[in-house]
């Protein structure tokens, strides 16, 4: 019976360890997948570490070969923009001058009154002033050639010594100072005239005019070019500077061996119309007054961008070689087809 069970036991005993060798097969196998799958990930994470940034002489190989693993289009992003405040530049002044002669002048003529009071010493002035101006009319200077530049009223004050006979020594002793006290009053009226100079009425003949009517003051006459003239004769010098400003440049480009490629700053310098003035004593109705002629003067500052312009020579050059080889084939191509006529370049 014993004897019966013994290659059952066996037959067992064998399919128990074909069952643990089957299993720590398995095992193994799971332990190699798991090592190799971790070894994966690390070459993965070092390789994108020490990947090389792409270089200025990449972007070259990549001209030449772009099939190159660095050959990305992120790699554009190296080449930036030149700044501006990279670009050479060139700083230039540029002027231009004008003589001009003064188109307008004008007199101002000054009516004073004294009187005891206020009122009295404005009515004599307002009497003297209507006086001038209807005078002035009567030239044929109208209303709005005339206007009041200032008027004034204010008191006229005068020392008055004390009854008491003082010593004279100073400070003087109490009682003894001096008092001021209001006399009179005093009102001043000053009229304007502004005309053109060519006109028929000049400085001269406004002065005797007012004067010869009560007109008892007189600043003088200034000469001046007037606000539309001295926008034109702005307007042409500004343009004139700038266009000096321009040759400049270019002759300092030029020599250079660069041209002018762009403007980077501009500044004006506002322009000054002098005045020319005389005095009162000489302006008599029989004395012509000129002012003569007057210089004005525009400045300007550029500041201009320049780039190489040896490129622009050479790529004329070559345009005009090329017209002159298209004109000679054109010769050759009609004298081939037996006529006489030429093509001109």
């Amino acid at each position: 019976m014993s004897d019966q069970h013994k290659p059952t036991k066996k037959l067992v005993l064998l399919a128990a360890i074909l069952a643990a060798g089957l299993l720590a097969a398995v095992f193994a196998a799971s332990q190699l997948t798991a090592t190799a799958t971790a070894q994966s990930e690390d070459d993965q994470t070092t390789g994108t570490e020490e990947q090389a940034p792409v270089t200025s002489q990449d972007l070259v190989d990549c001209e030449t070969d772009p099939s190159q693993v660095h050959c990305v289009e992120e790699a554009e992003l190296i080449s930036a923009p030149i700044e501006d405040g990279d670009k050479p530049t060139l700083s230039v002044t540029g002027t231009a001058t004008a003589k001009t002669q003064p188109d307008m002048f004008s007199v101002t003529l000054g009516i004073e009154t004294n009187a005891t009071t206020a009122a009295e010493a404005a009515s004599s002035n307002a009497e003297l002033v209507n006086a001038t101006i209807a005078a002035l009319a009567d030239l044929g200077i109208a209303e709005e050639q005339m206007a009041t530049s200032s008027y004034n009223l204010f008191p006229v004050y005068s020392d008055v010594q004390p009854d008491q006979a003082c010593i004279e020594i100073f400070p003087p002793p109490p009682g003894c100072e001096p008092e001021q006290v209001i006399t009179g009053y005093k009102v001043s009226n000053s009229l304007t005239v502004t005309l053109e100079t060519e006109g028929e009425i000049d400085a001269g003949t406004v002065i005797d005019t007012a004067i010869g009517a009560g007109a008892n003051n007189v600043s003088g006459v200034f000469f001046f070019v007037s606000q539309e003239r001295q926008e034109e004769i702005r307007d042409s010098l500004i343009a004139d500077a700038i266009a000096d400003a321009r040759h400049k440049a270019d002759v300092a480009a030029t020599a250079l061996e660069m041209q002018v490629s762009g403007i980077h700053s501009v500044s004006l310098a506002d322009v000054q119309f002098p005045i020319f003035a005389r005095g009162a004593e000489s302006l008599q109705a029989s004395t012509p007054i000129l002012p003569g002629e007057q210089e004005v003067t525009s400045t300007v500052s550029i500041t201009y961008f320049i780039s190489a312009g040896a490129g622009t020579e050479e790529t004329g050059g070559a345009e005009a070689e090329m017209e002159e080889g298209v004109g000679v084939e054109s010769e050759t191509e009609t004298q081939s087809g037996n006529s006489t006529a030429t093509t001109e370049p």
